[in-house]
C-alpha cells in the first residue's frame, strides 16, 4: 500500500502539491498521467524518500515513511525505482549495478536472477560494460533490471520506456507485466502515454499542473 495523506510540497515559494490525498492498495497499480510540471515525478520522489514534505504523511504498507519532521531512509523502504535518467553507479559494470540490488539473496539466486533479467531484457551481451559504454536504451534497461532484481514490494516507475524503440518497449513492458503478476508489487507508474498507462495499471489518474495544488 502507498498512501499520501494531506501531503504538501513546495520548492522555494512555488507549491507543487497541496494537501494531496492518494492511496494505492497493496498489489494494485496506479498510473499518473499528465504533462511536465504537474507534480508527477515529485510524487515518486516523495514516496522514495528523496524529498521532504512540508505537511502530511506518507505511509508504505503499515509503516509511516515520511512526515514533516522525520523520514525513513530510502534503503529502508523496500522499494524499486526507475528514474527518468538511468542513474546507474558509474564505477560499477552493468551486472554489478544489478547485483547491488540483490542483497539478502543467496549467491545462486543472485546469479540466476541476474541471468534471467539480462536475457529477458536483451542486454546479456552488455553485462561487463560500464555505464559510459552503454547506449541510452541499454542503460535504461539495466536500470529497470536493477529495480526488479530485489523483487520489491513497491515499484516506482518514472517514464521507464523513454529512449526505447517500439520493439524494445514491448520487451520491457512484457517483462514488467510478468514481474508484477509474479510478485504482486504495488506500483506507481508515471507517464505521458495513455496507452502505456492503461496497459500496466488498474487505475489511471490524469493530472494537470493545477490539479494537485
Amino acid at each position: 500500500m502507498i498512501a499520501f495523506r494531506q501531503v504538501s510540497k513546495q520548492f522555494g515559494s512555488s507549491p507543487i502539491l497541496d494537501r494531496l490525498c492518494l492511496e494505492v492498495p497493496s498489489g494494485q497499480r496506479l498510473s499518473i498521467l499528465g504533462p511536465s510540471g504537474s507534480g508527477k515525478t515529485t510524487i515518486l520522489r516523495l514516496a522514495a524518500g528523496l524529498e521532504r514534505l512540508e505537511a502530511g504523511e506518507i505511509w508504505l504498507d503499515d509503516r509511516l515513511a515520511s512526515q514533516p519532521d522525520w523520514m525513513m531512509s530510502p534503503h529502508q523502504r523496500g522499494i524499486g525505482m526507475v528514474f527518468q535518467a538511468p542513474a546507474l553507479f558509474p564505477h560499477m559494470t552493468a551486472e554489478q549495478n544489478i547485483l547491488f540490488a540483490c542483497a539478502g539473496q543467496s549467491r545462486s539466486e543472485r546469479q540466476a536472477n541476474l541471468r534471467f533479467l539480462l536475457e529477458r531484457l536483451g542486454i546479456d551481451g552488455r553485462a561487463r560494460q560500464y555505464p559510459h559504454q552503454l547506449s541510452d536504451g541499454e542503460a535504461r534497461r539495466i536500470s529497470i533490471a536493477r529495480a526488479l532484481a530485489s523483487r520489491p514490494k513497491i515499484l516506482l516507475l518514472d517514464e521507464p520506456l523513454t529512449n526505447l524503440n517500439l520493439e524494445l518497449k514491448k520487451v520491457v513492458m512484457d517483462t514488467l507485466m510478468e514481474h508484477l503478476e509474479t510478485y504482486q508489487a504495488t506500483v506507481l507508474y508515471v507517464t505521458h502515454d495513455l496507452e502505456e498507462a492503461r496497459q500496466i495499471s488498474d487505475q489511471v489518474l490524469e493530472v494537470t499542473p493545477q490539479a494537485l495544488k
